[in-house]
């Protein structure tokens, strides 16, 4: 630890009133209350639904009863607002239903952020306009992506979109307040549901635009046969994750079929881009190889030969289990609304803070609300609000991310401005061609931190750089000499953001953890799958972990620049697999039925259901400004139905509705393309694919365009030079091999391997 204030939150002084009544919203403003935040809640209305996560999200907020709607509530409300340093909405019709104007409150304080979480920016496109997980999962590719026994679309049984909106939300706040330490202005961030859900599928919305969909009907243990799950011979389920030659063919030794190495069929590959026909032949293969010994026998050869695996377990089992017990993954606090609660612990473990979150707390009226505890940030007088291609522009962040987690939470960083150096062996990240959507915006630097002089020019390079995120294992920075102790050597307020498997303490802090693992440790396999397990598409604990790393690294840099504190930041998959779930692991007296799932799962409830029409599969979902009025059963009503009749008809009978579209359908979406929110590339080998661009939309900060990826080694140079090296240490290095410069990368998408 630092010494000084070691104890005080990341964000005291930091004053937030939340208007949200959205799942996403709440969950933002609860994470901004875990760093030390003080977030009044304004209960004007009953503003949660009736989920047990909600329990979790009133964490650590003062929740104040007001009536805007009177003269003497919305006096008092502007009197929070005008003093805050965020205010949180769902949208602009809630601002103009409380009578309020954005432009007209930032005008008044020119401090004040005002954070937007809409289900759909402009208005969700479905009746009633509210959120829901699953209307967003069909309407926008992820239902009908996954794979399943059938190829039909599958409902997700966990809410991972609204919780990846509200991550993201958080994080793209705390850019915004970092950016203000410098602007001293305050700024509009919007963050809607469509874009949490495309930063939850930036691969599978990552396809050729003249190509089909592919085939999902490959069964529900995924595409790649190696990186999946396998009954064992007793009957129990485990998880592999062998992603990547060295690993694949490891495991295929392990498994006693090393000779189909030698099968031409897997000439080029033995993971990602199979055919569906030899998926099978190679699944069915490894399968018969398993059914040979029991699930631990498997566990142990694996865990031995350093391959990433696990038990696939019930959400119980791991919840109150050894592993979440020794990460302190795991807290219970006394909400006023419930009671004694358990729920997961903040995502990210911060070195110098508090390490536990406060329970939330009523204020009994008006005169308990707080005055502001620190004076708002104050803009130079008639100095203008800076324009900057986005929020994090001026600040250099180092990547030592490899896979899909590390790299993605550069690509992030970059979204929003920051120049990020991708740091590489000088034979390059192993991942980088599969990975190739996961790196784009960096710059890349391929050194040899091996050597002596290799390890001097990146300690040069620290120096002149704001944070750090590395996924070594533990043990390695050590090794390689540039552990936390050495890194502050070079620069003492370095934000260092470490990702993990396991964290960096505990029983399994030494092993390699992996997306497909933690799925299936934490029970979200067979709370998708039922009797038996189901592996998700997404690779959510990844993509999660990505966005808590930018989180974490923001609240870094911003206790660097308020504090001059050095702070780590640690994220491991185990707390995002558990943190990802929370609605469906909070525990407390009388709480709602948890949600289960089956096979090629459809929805729980004939109202809340996917259903197929003539052309195709709609969403069906409730409204909460509705009571339906539908006689007969849903399904035989519009099963003859065209998707638009289907629509048309169950909106006229209370109901919402959208349709399960495919990502081809996803793609051509003018609302999308218009926006920035998906993007078109002309890829180097002549074809054109998509990626999901504009993943937050800042009123003073905005960056635009697509992101490249780059080659290894490409910027090797220019980023030395870049640091302060003169041209002939740049030489020296080069010609030593302690240095490896790169060309470009060709621009055009890898083989899906999921």
């Amino acid at each position: 630890m630092n010494g000084q204030g070691e104890a005080d939150p990341v964000l005291a002084g930091i004053q937030v009133v939340d208007l949200t009544t959205s799942v996403a919203g709440s969950l933002a403003t609860m994470l901004l209350a875990d760093y030390g935040a003080q977030v009044v809640r304004i209960e004007y209305e009953r503003l949660e639904a009736a989920d047990a996560g909600a329990a979790m999200r009133r964490r650590g907020k003062l929740l104040a009863p007001m009536e805007p709607g009177t003269e003497a509530g919305r006096d008092e409300l502007l009197r929070l607002v005008r003093a805050a340093d965020v205010l949180a909405v769902d949208d602009d019709e809630q601002l103009r239903g409380l009578d309020l104007r954005s432009s007209t409150l930032r005008d008044e304080s020119p401090h004040l952020i005002v954070l937007k979480a809409p289900t759909v920016d402009g208005g969700a496109p479905w009746a009633g306009g509210h959120e829901s997980n699953g209307l967003i999962s069909a309407m926008y590719g992820l239902s009908a992506r996954q794979v399943s026994f059938s190829g039909t679309p599958v409902e997700p049984v966990h809410d991972h979109i609204l919780t990846m909106h509200g991550i993201w939300a958080a994080a793209c706040t705390m850019a915004a307040i970092v950016e203000r330490t410098s602007s001293g202005t305050g700024q509009e961030v919007s963050v809607d549901g469509v874009q949490g859900a495309l930063l939850a599928c930036i691969g599978t919305l990552s396809i050729d635009v003249d190509l089909p969909d592919p085939d999902t009907a490959v069964g529900p243990y995924g595409r790649h046969p190696l990186y999946s799950v396998f009954e064992a011979g007793d009957g129990r389920w485990l998880a592999a994750g062998a992603l990547g030659g060295k690993f694949e063919a490891r495991l295929l030794h392990e498994l006693g079929k090393g000779h189909l190495l030698d099968d031409p069929r897997l000439a080029d590959s033995t993971g990602g881009g199979l055919s569906t026909e030899t998926l099978t032949w190679l699944r069915g293969e490894v399968s018969e190889a398993y059914k040979l010994h029991p699930r631990d026998e498997w566990l142990d050869r694996l865990d031995r030969a350093g391959i990433p695996c696990g038990p696939v377990q019930r959400r119980p089992d791991w919840f109150d289990g050894e592993l979440v017990e020794a990460l302190d993954l795991r807290d219970e606090l006394e909400d006023p609304r419930v009671g004694r609660t358990a729920m997961p612990a903040r995502p990210v473990e911060l070195s110098n803070a508090p390490k536990t979150a406060e329970p939330a707390r009523v204020l009994g009226s008006s005169t308990e609300l707080p005055s502001r505890r620190t004076a708002p940030v104050e803009r130079t007088a008639g100095a203008r609000a800076p324009l900057r291609p986005g929020p994090l522009h001026g600040l250099r962040f180092l990547n030592m991310g490899t896979f899909v987690a590390g790299p993605m939470s550069g690509s992030l960083l970059a979204e929003l401005g920051a120049d990020v150096i991708k740091i590489e062996q000088p034979t390059g990240d192993p991942f980088r061609s599969a990975g190739f959507m996961y790196s784009r915006g960096m710059r890349s630097l391929a050194i040899d931190l091996a050597s002596d002089d290799g390890r001097a020019a990146f300690g040069e390079l620290v120096s002149s750089s704001d944070g750090l995120m590395s996924s070594l294992r533990p043990g390695v920075p050590e090794k390689l000499g540039i552990d936390e102790e050495q890194l502050r050597s070079f620069r003492p307020d370095l934000a260092i953001v470490r990702l993990s498997g396991y964290g960096n303490r505990g029983p399994w802090a030494d092993k390699p953890g992996v997306d497909m693992v933690l799925q299936a440790m934490s029970g979200m396999m067979l709370a998708q799958g039922g009797k038996t397990p189901m592996v998700n598409t997404l690779a959510i604990t990844d993509f999660t972990s990505a966005a808590l790393s930018v989180l974490g690294m923001l609240l870094g840099v911003y206790d660097a620049r308020t504090r001059g504190r050095g702070q780590r930041a640690d994220v491991c998959l185990a707390s995002t697999a558990t943190f990802c779930q929370y609605p469906d692991l909070v525990e407390y007296e009388g709480r709602p039925q948890r949600r289960e799932g089956g096979t090629d799962y459809k929805g729980g409830g004939e109202l809340e259901r996917l259903y197929p029409v003539a052309d195709g599969w709609i969403r069906v979902a409730r409204r909460p400004d509705r009571s339906p009025t539908v006689d007969g059963d849903v399904g035989e009503l519009i099963v003859d139905r065209s998707g638009k009749e289907a629509i048309a008809m169950l909106e006229a009978r209370g109901l919402a509705a959208a349709r399960a579209r495919a990502a081809t359908e996803v793609i051509r979406d003018d609302r999308l393309l218009s926006a920035g929110v998906l993007q078109l590339v002309a890829a180097d080998n002549g074809t054109v694919f998509s990626a999901p661009g504009r993943c937050a939309t800042f009123s003073r900060t905005q960056r635009n365009g697509p992101l490249r990826t780059p080659g290894a080694g490409e910027h090797s140079v220019a980023v030395l030079r870049d640091s302060g090296l003169a041209q002939d240490h740049i030489d020296a290095l080069l010609e030593s091999g302690s240095l490896a410069q790169g060309q470009p990368m060709l621009q055009q998408l890898g083989p899906v391997y999921r």
